[in-house]
């Protein structure tokens, strides 16, 4: 009450209809990296309060959540299709939101809930196709990397290139690691996400991704903080191997997902 009893006693503060609109921008400008940082569904909590500071983080909110769609039918049949050959699972994916894609060319990675955190049922799908041309640091990757901040059935995009993009900071001149991505805020891919990204670009594209740069999944992690990566070694096998989250280097990227 001593707190509540000192705030009663301060003079009301001056502030006109035009003064709000700063405020506002200045609360945003202080949320946004905050919000960054938050899972989606808890930085959504924020939204459909009234005062002047969940109002900015409603605002910053809309920039920083991409707006949804329905899946375009051509690509609800194509994932559809994918997930009955290979998998054997029937579903109707055509009422399923995804998130819409951003100006740059980008790719959907249709995830569906019997494989998103089933790392081991993808691999053992996706190393068939590399003429078993294949190696993991642990023989069962459902037991061995069990984390994963995405599951069910859902979508994300991420830019369509065939090397992971992103994990250079231009300013600082450094490679980034899982723990810089963790800092900045990154949305990265998961495990599952890179393992069918890799088995579909090579199945429709008849190349591999990451011939040359090693995707580092920071959306995963094992019991104890290790985060898987995927990539070709020097032998051309499918590599998923195990990093400590400070690691970085040359040939450690990222792929950042719209989700």
């Amino acid at each position: 009450m001593k707190n509540a009893s000192v705030l009663e006693k301060q003079p009301a503060l001056g502030i006109d209809p035009g003064q709000i609109q700063e405020i506002n921008s200045a609360a945003l400008r202080g949320v946004t990296p905050f919000l960054r940082r938050l899972p989606p569904a808890y930085a959504q909590q924020f939204v459909g309060q009234s005062s002047v500071i969940t109002e900015a983080v409603a605002a910053a909110l809309e920039l920083l959540l991409p707006k949804r769609i329905i899946i375009p039918h051509p690509e609800a049949e194509r994932w559809q299709k994918y997930y009955r050959d290979w998998y054997g699972i029937t579903c109707s994916l055509g009422e399923t939101e995804i998130p819409t894609p951003h100006a740059y060319p980008a790719r959907l990675i249709l995830m569906h809930a019997d494989v998103s955190n089933r790392p081991q049922r993808i691999a053992s799908v996706y190393k068939k196709r590399c003429a078993d041309k294949w190696w993991q640091w642990t023989d069962n990757l459902n037991a061995g990397i069990p984390q994963h901040i995405r599951s069910g059935t859902y979508g994300i995009w991420v830019a369509d290139v065939s090397e992971a993009p992103d994990g250079f900071d231009e300013e600082q001149k450094k490679n980034l690691s899982s723990q810089d991505t963790w800092d900045r805020g990154w949305i990265t891919t998961t495990l599952p996400e890179r393992l069918v990204d890799g088995d579909v670009y090579l199945l429709e594209r008849k190349e591999h991704l990451d011939r040359t740069v090693i995707t580092l999944c920071p959306g995963s992690r094992d019991v104890g903080g290790v985060v898987p990566s995927v990539g070709l070694d020097g032998d051309g096998d499918v590599g998923v191997r195990g990093w400590d989250p400070g690691d970085a280097g040359g040939s450690l990227r990222f792929r950042r997902a719209i989700v």
